[in-house]
Order: C-alpha cells, then sequence, then structure tokens
C-alpha cells in the first residue's frame, strides 16, 4: 500500500515537473508503440518515423503534413534526449507513463534494466524527398541525422530553454547533447516493396549524412549560441532472412559491403544467399 502511494506521488510530482512536455509525449505515442529492442546487450527504444500512405501511384498525404509530422518527432525525441541528459529516472517516467513504451512490470528484467537514450528507427521504404539541383536524391534518413537538419519551432525552442534552466550544465553555449540512431533494415512476409533499391538508398543517404558532417563540422564550432543536439547514425540492423532473396537482393548486400558499409546485425539465410551469389557470379561476364 505505501509503495503505491510513494509511486504514485512521485508520478504526480513528475507530471507537474515536466508538464510542458506533455504534448510532445502524446506526438511521440503515434511512433514509439512498439516498445523496445535489445541490441548490442543494450535495451533501447523503437521509433517508426512517419511514412507518406500510398494508393497505387498516387500519394495521398501531402508533402507540408508530413514535413510537420516529420519534424514533430525530431524535436520530441530530441526534447526526450535533454531531459534524460539531466535526470534519468524523469526520461524513464515519461516514456513509460504518458508515451507508453512497455517497460515491463516489478521483478520482470525488464523493468530492472536501463533503458539507453538511443533509438532504432524504422524508416520508410519510400523516403526519398526529391532531387536536388545537382541531380542528387534527397532522404528522409538524410534530414533527419544530417547537421542543420530542420528549422527549429517555436513551441520546441520554448520546451528546450525550460529544460536547460533545470540544469547549468545545458545553459552553456558548448553543451551539446548527442542522439545516437540506428536503421532497422527488415523485410516483412508478403510485403512487395523495392527491398534491393531501399537497401541502396540507405547506403547513399548514410554516405550523404557522413560528407555533409565532414564539411560542416568547421563552421559548427561557436556557431551555436544556445543549446545544440546531434543525431549520430550507428551501423544498421540488416534482418533479410524473409527476403525474396533475388538476385538484386543479392548484389544490393553486396555492394553494401564492397562499400565498407557496417552493421551492428544481419540476419540472412547463408545458405540462399551463397547459392545466389554464386549465380551472380556466373552471370557477370555475360553482363559486359
Amino acid at each position: 500500500m505505501a509503495e503505491r502511494e510513494d509511486r504514485a506521488a512521485f508520478a504526480a510530482a513528475m507530471t507537474q515537473h515536466w508538464r510542458f512536455l506533455l504534448s510532445w509525449c502524446q506526438v511521440l505515442k503515434r511512433c514509439m508503440h512498439d516498445g523496445v529492442q535489445r541490441v548490442d546487450g543494450e535495451v533501447v527504444v523503437r521509433v517508426s518515423l512517419p511514412s507518406r500512405p500510398y494508393s497505387g501511384n498516387r500519394l495521398e498525404k501531402d508533402q507540408a503534413t508530413f514535413r510537420k509530422e516529420f519534424q514533430e518527432v525530431q524535436e520530441g525525441l530530441v526534447s526526450l534526449a535533454a531531459v534524460a541528459y539531466i535526470d534519468y529516472p524523469a526520461y524513464r517516467y515519461l516514456i513509460s507513463d504518458h508515451v507508453g513504451v512497455m517497460l515491463g512490470n516489478p521483478g520482470e528484467e525488464l523493468f530492472a534494466a536501463v533503458v539507453k537514450v538511443k533509438f532504432i528507427l524504422w524508416v520508410d521504404e519510400e523516403g526519398r524527398v526529391g532531387k536536388n539541383e545537382d541531380g542528387t536524391v534527397e532522404y528522409d534518413l538524410t534530414q533527419f541525422c544530417g547537421p542543420q537538419q530542420f528549422e527549429h519551432s517555436d513551441k520546441f525552442i520554448k520546451a528546450l530553454n525550460q529544460i536547460a534552466a533545470f540544469d547549468e550544465k545545458l545553459g552553456q553555449s558548448d553543451a551539446v547533447i548527442t542522439i545516437p540512431v540506428k536503421v532497422n533494415f527488415q523485410v516483412l512476409v508478403g510485403t512487395g516493396n523495392n527491398y534491393a533499391r531501399s537497401l541502396l538508398d540507405i547506403k547513399e543517404a548514410e554516405q550523404a549524412i557522413k560528407a555533409r558532417r565532414s564539411s560542416y563540422v568547421h563552421n559548427e564550432k561557436g556557431a551555436n549560441e544556445n543549446l545544440s543536439f546531434r543525431f549520430v547514425l550507428e551501423p544498421m540492423i540488416l534482418d533479410i532472412c524473409c527476403a525474396d532473396m533475388t538476385l538484386e537482393m543479392v548484389k544490393s548486400v553486396e555492394t553494401l559491403m564492397l562499400a565498407n558499409v557496417w552493421f551492428t546485425e544481419i540476419a540472412l539465410n547463408v545458405w540462399i544467399f551463397i547459392w545466389k551469389m554464386s549465380l551472380l557470379r556466373c552471370k557477370l561476364p555475360n553482363s559486359s
């Protein structure tokens, strides 16, 4: 009984203290409903980035609406990461009680585990924004993790300033919140998407992020007067056990490996992959 009352008092105090973030929690509730995932021995939260609903070749969701939803997710994740930076129990409380991430019950292993401030991204396989003037393709992932990721909303800036006011470290001009993220690329049974092409899209987006980051570092120092943040893209999780292992898919995986793209985890049917790779090798002389 006393434990239940203590829990209720803790929840009431947390809700009162962080009430200005509850609207962000509602935003994230739409995309963090898949719970947590164990990766490299760590417990991390899964995030489904907003997708573009398609009907045949017709784009049903207009670009402005999609971009607004996309930005809200970015800003929500940064806000929660900032909370974790100064108060981990508050971060855990917000994602559990207000975002709805299932963290188990008292006595369970998951309940006692530390939930890392790291996010597994499930991205839209059709996540191409469009072509730039130089002919290169822009990707959602590039906009999410690249430097100068988006124009901040007034609501977000206000929330971040309120969070920073609770800790003098966050109020310093050189304070940077680093938020690790990694893509979960999983092929589900019965899907008809062009996964081979999507896999290469992720590689190209990753390379674009690295190129932009390296060219932006020199301008980044001393440029931020207030608290800044950075999404850092880690090696992806690749699960193609259920994929139709076409020659196109095999070639895409080989292209990633030759391009020195790293994976946190990789799951595939090794024997089918080797067999298809041998078929691909047999076809190469005829393709030139």
